[in-house]
């Protein structure tokens, strides 16, 4: 009988420091959280930053005269054309007249198919040098009165809108030097316009 009551105290002794143990980490966990609380706290996002494209302006409208053939015979007239091509009134020239190679009627062939000017126009002591990609003599089929008018028509529309001050013109293609363009008419030099190719009255 001496027996079991020791084990009967025993065991309420465990049962009693248990509680004690179980509610003094209670008491400490209470003490921990309330100095140490927690953040529940969304994390700050990152601001979404919206970029909006300006649109590009476009350049001013510009009237330029290019020299194109008349509807019969093989002349040019000169013609008044209005453009936004960027940059020196003889490159925006130039390229309007270039551009007619997409047009069909009395344009097409004029300009062999995808030339492009590829760098500004110089001009030096009234030559003006223009440097064409290769296109222009790639493309180009044409007989010997269509190399006179294509030839021609670019020398006339840089002349024409230089306010005197170009005479002839150099055509370089890809940066070089061309002996001629269908074989008839030799680049080699500056040329100057043909004046018997222009239709009489002069403008169209």
């Amino acid at each position: 009988m001496a027996r079991q009551k020791r084990t009967s105290t025993g065991s309420g002794k465990l049962f009693i420091l248990g509680v004690l143990v179980v509610g003094a980490a209670a008491i400490g966990a209470y003490f921990y959280v309330s100095k140490h609380p927690f953040d529940l706290t969304q994390p700050a996002q990152k601001p979404i930053v919206t970029v909006t494209q300006r649109p590009v302006p476009l350049a001013p409208e510009r009237t330029v005269y290019v020299y194109l053939p008349k509807r019969k015979g093989f002349n040019l007239a000169r013609v008044a054309a209005t453009t936004r091509q960027k940059g020196d009134i003889l490159d925006a020239a130039l390229k309007t007249l270039l551009d007619t190679n997409k047009q069909g009627g009395v344009c097409a062939g004029l300009i062999p198919q995808g030339a492009k000017l590829l760098s500004p126009i110089r001009v030096q002591k009234r030559v003006a040098t223009i440097n064409l990609s290769r296109e222009f003599t790639d493309n180009f089929s044409g007989s010997a009165e269509q190399e006179a008018l294509t030839v021609n028509s670019i020398v006339l529309t840089l002349v024409s809108n230089s306010s005197g001050k170009v005479s002839s013109v150099r055509i370089l293609v890809e940066g070089e030097a061309v002996e001629t363009l269908g074989g008839h008419l030799e680049l080699t030099d500056p040329i100057r316009a043909d004046s018997t190719l222009l239709r009489p009255g002069g403008v169209k």
